[in-house]
């Protein structure tokens, strides 16, 4: 079993690598997601619930 921070260390290298659908299947169905204030999404917030918040994150590009 893994310790919660392996865990969450876990998801934010599924983000980090693009892989989105791992990411968004750890959130809360009620998650109200913000982004930054200057943000060029900051706008169109709060994000409520895992599609909206893959809205915004699936169009993010990956590192590279």
């Amino acid at each position: 079993m893994k310790r919660n921070g392996d865990w969450v260390k876990s998801l934010y290298e599924a983000a980090g690598r693009g892989d989105f659908p791992t990411f968004l299947s750890a959130l809360d169905p009620q998650i109200e997601w913000r982004e930054a204030d200057g943000s060029p999404y900051a706008e169109a917030q709060p994000f409520k619930g895992p599609d909206a918040v893959g809205s915004v994150h699936g169009n993010v590009p990956a590192p590279t």
